[in-house]
């Protein structure tokens, strides 16, 4: 009898245990699967020099991990790339010329095709074709959510797509699955360089459109990130203030390029003002008050904090090696008070979401207190003593490091088809080797082919800016055809030193860097001849 009851006992015991551990099981594949379902499509329209994101090493993953962490695009199993291996890759760039006429002869940024290097308004419209054809056919085609990311001249493309596309969709719920980052962009409202320069409007024969800002819509949730004093995504309000002009100019070359570093473009290079991976996530958190500000209708507008001073450190990295420990010294003790007076041309006491023009003036005639910036100096002053003697430091670490190698990056992964008599070549070498000779092949990787291959886009709401016509067949900034000699239709989508100081500005920003049109059958990105090069406006 008791061997009975044991026997009985047991037997329970065993399916308990078996039903917990089938439970535990059930629950881990629901979550998993879950995990899995519940995907979202990450668009990334990348700066200028980087007509295809696609093909370079950790650029489309560095832009999701370093700044989409707010987003439904977190990792690779909910918004993964090629490279990464995952079944269904949702994660991509927005291939198109990302040129800028006149400026030649900075590598890398007019390598667009056989007519030469387009002219802004043609590379950023060409990009807004582009990228309005993805977002059609993820809001037709799934339900997940979108990411649409912008850097740089990348961020003038998202504008003009959310100006005149976006906030033209008629059904709300669509609207919402949209949310939209930008960083270093140059239609920030108030920040962007063009935003500052919209005074100019227009200027002929370069085709430079300044505008439209990066107005937001109510339904599609932003979020702006800068680093400070870059001068594309946080240029001076107040361009009579030379301390400041002249050290956002440097930080063009120390800052604004250096976002997604290292990457393919730029494999030795690392984040601006000597950053980490592991240190970004908790400068780019919004800290209203200190380095973050938020509109009416909750979108953050962050500017992410400056440890140096961009102008001391391109002076310090320009010089040769040997004459650095002699230069140091001048640069640390100058450095502080260098600040307080570029302090001055910014001010972030504004609504973020206006855009706002630059100012002929200084400073801020209303906030401009001369007892707290006297005493600033003095605090500076001794801060650069203090610096000088080796008590800290004013400047970041070279960038990229002396003595850096690159690593051995394997290929990236290619989809689609290469352009005319090239083949695919790993992005690797210095930094500045690849983006002045380094030649790439081009891919046309979209998110049809990758999600649905036989899947046609329709074609929802062409863009419907006017444009500002010429002679030759072309796309203008919004993506509208333009009668030319080809006669071809492109709009439409067919052939498509550490301080705590606060500033009294509204932020605390010191603390402790011709392609042929997209075409709709299948959804491809536009084509060009792909070779990367540093994203700089």
């Amino acid at each position: 009898m008791i061997v009975l009851r044991m026997r009985k006992a047991l037997r329970a015991g065993y399916l308990a245990t078996l039903s917990l551990l089938g439970a535990v099981v059930l629950l881990i594949g629901s979550a998993f699967s879950a995990a899995l379902a519940f995907g979202a499509i990450g668009l990334i329209v990348q700066g200028t020099g980087t007509p295809n994101a696609n093909i370079v090493n950790n650029y489309l993953e560095n832009a999701r991990n370093r700044y989409l962490q707010g987003t439904a695009c977190t990792n690779a199993f909910n918004c993964g790339t090629v490279a990464e291996g995952v079944p269904d890759p949702t994660l991509q760039g927005i291939n198109y010329p990302a040129s800028f006429f006149p400026l030649s002869f900075i590598p890398g940024w007019c390598r667009s095709g056989p007519d030469g290097c387009d002219k802004w308004d043609v590379s950023v419209g060409k990009g807004a074709v582009g990228l309005q054809e993805q977002l059609d056919y993820a809001l037709t085609q799934t339900s997940d959510d979108i990411v649409v990311f912008g850097y740089s001249q990348g961020g003038a493309v998202v504008s003009n797509v959310l100006n005149d596309y976006i906030k033209a969709i008629p059904v709300d719920a669509q609207k919402k699955r949209i949310q939209i980052v930008t960083i270093g962009g140059i239609e920030t409202p108030d920040g962007g360089l063009w935003s500052r320069l919209s005074p100019l409007g227009f200027i002929p024969y370069f085709d430079i459109t300044f505008g439209p800002p990066m107005t937001p819509d109510p339904l599609v949730k932003q979020t702006v990130m800068s680093f400070h004093f870059d001068p594309v995504g946080d240029a001076p309000r107040y361009f009579g203030n030379p301390f400041a002009l002249l050290n956002a100019v440097a930080a063009l070359e120390t800052v604004h390029g250096f976002y997604l570093t290292p990457n393919g473009n730029g494999p030795t290079e690392t984040l601006p003002y000597g950053y980490t991976p592991e240190t970004l996530p908790a400068a780019i958190a919004c800290n209203v008050g200190v380095n973050c500000r938020v509109d009416s209708y909750g979108n953050q507008y962050v500017v992410i904090q400056a440890t140096s001073l961009p102008i001391a450190d391109f002076i310090y990295g320009s010089v040769p090696s040997g004459l650095r420990p002699l230069i140091k010294p001048v640069l640390e003790l100058v450095a502080p008070a260098y600040r307080v007076l570029a302090e001055l041309g910014y001010d972030y006491s504004g609504d973020p979401s206006v855009a706002t023009p630059l100012s002929i003036l200084p400073f801020n005639p209303l906030t401009f207190n001369p007892v707290k910036v006297g005493l600033d100096l003095v605090g500076a002053v001794g801060q650069g003593v203090n610096n000088a003697l080796g008590g800290g430091t004013s400047l970041s670490p070279l960038n990229p490091p002396e003595g850096a190698v690159a690593p051995n990056l394997p290929l990236q992964p290619v989809q689609g088809n290469q352009a005319a008599g090239e083949s695919p070549t790993a992005t690797t070498g210095s930094a500045r080797a690849a983006r002045s000779s380094d030649s790439v092949a081009e891919t046309t990787t979209s998110l049809a082919d990758v999600g649905n291959p036989t899947a046609t886009l329709q074609a929802k709401k062409p863009l419907t800016n006017v444009i500002r016509q010429s002679m030759q067949a072309t796309v203008g900034r919004s993506g509208l055809s333009v009668p030319g000699d080809a006669g071809q239709e492109i709009g439409g989508l067919r052939g498509s030193g550490t301080e705590d100081a606060a500033v009294p500005n509204g932020l605390n920003t010191v603390a402790g860097k011709q392609s042929e049109p997209a075409t709709s059958q299948p959804l491809k990105a536009a084509t060009n001849d792909g070779t990367p090069g540093q994203a700089a406006a």
